[in-house]
């Protein structure tokens, strides 16, 4: 599969370059989700599915001559719901949507040392995949919490799982227990853009 990938990526260049079209042209290459099977994307936890690291970080590359420096490379998080607002913003259009769940990346792809100054990115998923259940998350800054929505539906104590990404990439120390404070805050600005956004919630069976 990675061979035909590749192969398939270069035809693609390829024929930008035979169509004269290279030089004007944005080439976006990015994944919505980590590999599927066996979990052992290492350095990272989890696979396809997760909300773990494994499942969640993937590589963005873009190409845009003339914007884009060729090697560059940018530590800032990004998320697909991005690239509406990016799309728009590069070639200056305006919508009438209102409330985009996403920002604008256009200012990375010109300059990769700056930021977004975006205070937290969020996912959601309500629904039951790949024998795991639902499950949300909300990372901010170095810290990442997942909430299990079967057990906080039931208050049950052990429904979240919180991450430092900084010191923990590979998510190996749940520091849930030690820091109910980051607990209280994430779960909270979670919640919070769940209803923002009318994210579809879990009903409890009467």
């Amino acid at each position: 599969m990675f061979e035909t990938l590749d192969k398939s990526v270069g035809n693609n260049l390829e024929s930008l370059k035979v169509l004269d079209l290279d030089n004007k042209t944005i080439v976006v290459f990015f994944s919505d989700n980590g590999q599927k099977g066996p979990k052992k994307g290492k350095p990272f936890r989890g696979s396809k599915g997760d909300l773990y690291e494994g499942g969640i970080r993937m590589p963005l590359i873009v190409r845009w001559p003339g914007t884009t420096r060729a090697g560059s490379v940018c530590e800032e998080v990004v998320i697909s719901n991005d690239f509406f607002p990016t799309f728009n913003d590069i070639v200056g259009a305006s919508s009438n949507a209102v409330d985009i769940d996403g920002v604008s990346f256009l200012p990375l792809l010109k300059d990769p040392s700056t930021g977004l100054n975006r205070e937290a990115v969020y996912w959601h998923f309500p629904h039951y995949r790949l024998g795991l259940g639902p499950q949300g998350a909300i990372r901010m800054g170095r810290y990442k919490l997942i909430e299990w929505f079967e057990k906080s539906a039931f208050g049950k104590t052990d429904a979240f799982e919180l991450y430092d990404l900084v010191n923990d990439p590979g998510e190996k120390k749940d520091l849930a227990d030690t820091r109910p404070d980051v607990i209280a805050e994430l779960s909270s600005r979670l919640k919070s853009w769940r209803e923002r956004v009318g994210a579809q919630t879990m009903a409890k069976r009467k």
